[in-house]
């Protein structure tokens, strides 16, 4: 068979005839279409090119320098809190005791100083807020409990002060903080103590008449008709 002229586009053809000769002719077909092939460039049984990996995208020179200013900063220490340094630095007679189940700080005071300490903690350190007042009587003293808090530093801190069982009186300070009115005359109500300079010192929970202050643990109720034995008629 003669051969044709090679055109761009023929070797599919070039590749068939070339088979279908050596098939004829008993030669190998794969072989006779490698070398058609071959004659239009083309290689056939070759591994494709493998395509080259995409160099890593390098860095900007801006997204560099801001890498490079970030470093680790070790957090700032934690803030003495307010009541602590006050009480550091100040010359009062305290004790500091454990903090209560919320964490706040807790000082037993002496009660001579216990206005003064007040009056400290409020210019000072903006101890604004008497929170409440409470007291406890234990086997050798009554013991008042006042949290104060600070709007500013959002912060409190409790102050015990321990007032004697003959005596138990201490000063008002409801000059100091307003709030202290009623919980005064509460704590005079139930418990029996007493606040010197305090504006109106009477009972608030129980009649001016009552006899006695309900949580003193030596305190027997009246009986009266809301606290007479029970007593059952027999059925007919």
């Amino acid at each position: 068979m003669a051969e044709l002229p090679i055109k761009p586009g023929d070797e599919k053809l070039a590749a068939y005839f070339a088979r279908k000769e050596a098939t004829a002719a008993g030669k190998d077909p794969d072989e006779a279409e490698k070398a058609a092939l071959a004659k239009f460039g083309i290689t056939t049984g070759a591994p494709e090119p493998v395509a080259a990996e995409a160099a890593p995208a390098e860095a900007s020179t801006e997204d560099s320098a801001e890498a490079e200013l970030v470093e680790e900063v070790p957090p700032p220490p934690p803030k003495t809190p307010e009541a602590k340094e006050f009480f550091d630095a100040a010359k009062f007679n305290v004790e500091e005791l454990a903090k209560d189940a919320a964490g706040t700080l807790m000082y037993q005071v002496q009660l001579a100083d216990l206005v003064q300490i007040c009056k400290d903690l409020k210019s000072q350190r903006k101890f604004n807020v008497l929170n409440f007042m409470t007291a406890v009587e234990y086997k050798e003293a009554y013991k008042n409990i006042l949290r104060l808090e600070s709007n500013k530093h959002l912060e409190a801190v409790v102050l015990k002060v321990d007032l004697p069982k003959n005596n138990p009186t201490m000063p008002s300070l409801t000059d100091i903080y307003p709030s202290a009115n009623w919980q005064e005359r509460e704590a005079f109500d139930m418990i029996g103590l007493s606040f010197e300079g305090h504006p109106n010192l009477s009972r608030i929970l129980n009649p001016e008449e009552w006899e006695g202050y309900p949580l003193r643990k030596d305190y027997i109720g009246p009986l009266d008709e809301l606290n007479q034995p029970i007593t059952y008629a027999l059925s007919s």
